[in-house]
Order: structure tokens, then C-alpha cells, then sequence
């Protein structure tokens, strides 16, 4: 370990005086003083800002490289990179994934914990829970709840939820509520795996007279917009009173609308999403949180 004598300049905030001082530098800042000190080196500061290693604790990768390639040389590249602006300690972050991913990935970490491999130092890994967890979808459920029962006061909607994937959402959501309201439901396909069909094929209609009625519409996801808009359109040519038009989730990037969806519990990048009712090839329905699937 060397030691270095930095000179430099304290700037004090409250009265914006600032004094030369004297830093003892090894490899952590270990004094601060107005006294010269003496070292192996010296390097004049003056002008500059001498400050402690930052230390980042959700680092996924850099330059292309990422966490999850469980590869040493991934990880001197994510660290190195880091290391050049000014992060000198950092944990190594985790994607959703298998168990099986991750397992391999933290014991490819494990030898590397509190060493500098040529960057930043690892001091552990940061293991990313679920895209959306259960406890922030609860919270934004029950206040979607509040907002829908200030809305429809003194009134008697009806909730026309989306299957499969609203079952959860609209579950929760009828808890939430602290008005009286009907319920019924519609389903349609779309959806083969993880891609859109571009069709939509109406599956099952709703069996309520919706005529003159305040009808809020329940949907889990939007993506593109077409199921959406397909069902919007049906229901539209029924008079209802009004309609409203409530998604856990919405992808900006994708939805291609041409309307105002009303209420948006959460807005997400273009990732193909399960749990809390959303499916792969109808697998992962039963998560209680939301979680990104890497395919």
C-alpha cells in the first residue's frame, strides 16, 4: 500500500471559507488535517477534488457485459468500467431469473467477494427480487380501490374483468372497494406463448346489460393495445353510461391507443411479465408477485 500527501483546499458550506489542508491517502482517506503530514509521495490537489470511492450497491454489468454471464472476465469488465468513474466498491446485481441462474452466478461471485480483480472491489451481490413485489401491488390495489370508490360514489358500477389475467387484480381490487358494485366478465385470446397473434377471437361476452350503467373495465396488462381496443369498441356500442378503463400494467413503449386509459397501477418497460394472474402458456399464474421472464 502506498501512501500519499495530498494538498489541497477545504471548502466550508456554511461560510463558504475554505483552508488549505493536508489528506493522509493509503487505500481510504485516513486524515484530514490543517497540520502538514508527511509520505511516500506527494501530489499537489490544489484545484481538484480529492473524495472517498463511491460505492454503488445495484451494479447489473456494463460495456455489454452482464452479472448474470456468471464469467470472470465479465466481471473485471463491469468493474473496471465502474472503477473509471469514480465507484471503487460495489455489489454485483442479479436479474429475475431461475433459481438454477442465479445459484450458478453467485457461486461464480463467491471467491471474488472483497477483491479488486482490476476495477471496483466486490463487496457481495445484490439478489433482485421480484419485478413488482406483493407488498407495492397491494398498496397500489387498495389505492386504485380508494380512487374508483371516491369516483363512483352513490353509485352502483359494474366490473367487467379481462380473463384469464385479471382474476387477481380484480379479486383484490372488489376487496378494495367500499362501494356496492356487480361484476362480470369477458375473455378473449390473443396470445400464443409469449407472442401477440395480432387476432383477437372473443372467447366469452359478458352476460350483464350494460345500457346506461357506469362500467369500469379490469385488465391486467396492455400491450399493444389491441385487446383493449377490441373490447373497448364492443362494449361502447352497448350505451353504457360511462366507461372506464383500469390496467395493472402498462407498456408506454408498445400501447398503440388512440384513447386515455383512466387508472394505471404501474407503467413497465417492453419485458414479458408473470405472476399475480399473468401467465406463460398458462405456468406462473400462482405468483403472488410480478416477476420479468427472460426468454
Amino acid at each position: 500500500m502506498r501512501t500519499f500527501g495530498l494538498i489541497g483546499r477545504k471548502i466550508r458550506h456554511s461560510n463558504a471559507f475554505d483552508q488549505p489542508v493536508f489528506s493522509g491517502v493509503g487505500d481510504r482517506i485516513a486524515i484530514v488535517t490543517s497540520d502538514p503530514i508527511s509520505g511516500a509521495s506527494e501530489v499537489d490537489a490544489r484545484g481538484l477534488v480529492v473524495a472517498p470511492g463511491f460505492i454503488d450497491l445495484h451494479i447489473h454489468g456494463a460495456l455489454g457485459r452482464d452479472t448474470m454471464e456468471a464469467r470472470l472476465d465479465a466481471f473485471r469488465d463491469i468493474t473496471e468500467f465502474h472503477l473509471r468513474g469514480g465507484t471503487t466498491s460495489l455489489t454485483l446485481t442479479t436479474l429475475s431469473a431461475s433459481q438454477a441462474d442465479i445459484l450458478k452466478t453467485l457461486d461464480a461471485i463467491s471467491p471474488l467477494r472483497n477483491q479488486a480483480i482490476g476495477g471496483a472491489r466486490i463487496i457481495g451481490v445484490h439478489i433482485e427480487g421480484p419485478f413488482i413485489s406483493k407488498e407495492k401491488i397491494h398498496s397500489r390495489v387498495a389505492a386504485i380501490g380508494t380512487e374508483l370508490s371516491n369516483k363512483f360514489k352513490n353509485e352502483i358500477p359494474i366490473l367487467i374483468g379481462v380473463l384469464n389475467g385479471s382474476f387477481m387484480f380484480m379479486a383484490d381490487l372488489l376487496r378494495a372497494l367500499t362501494i356496492d358494485c356487480e361484476m362480470d366478465f369477458i375473455k378473449l385470446h390473443s396470445y400464443s406463448g409469449d407472442q401477440s397473434t395480432g387476432t383477437v377471437r372473443l372467447i366469452k361476452d359478458i352476460s350483464a346489460d350494460i345500457t346506461g350503467r357506469h362500467v369500469i373495465l379490469v385488465e391486467d396488462i396492455i400491450d399493444s393495445g389491441l385487446t383493449i381496443k377490441f373490447i373497448r369498441d364492443r362494449l361502447s356500442k352497448a350505451s353504457p353510461k360511462s366507461l372506464s378503463i383500469v390496467t395493472l400494467l402498462l407498456k408506454p413503449e408498445l400501447a398503440k391507443l388512440n384513447f386515455e386509459v383512466d387508472i394505471i397501477g404501474f407503467e413497465i418497460p417492453p419485458d414479458f411479465v408473470v405472476g399475480y394472474g399473468l401467465d406463460f402458456d398458462q405456468k406462473l399464474r400462482h405468483l403472488d408477485s410480478i416477476f420479468r421472464l427472460d426468454l
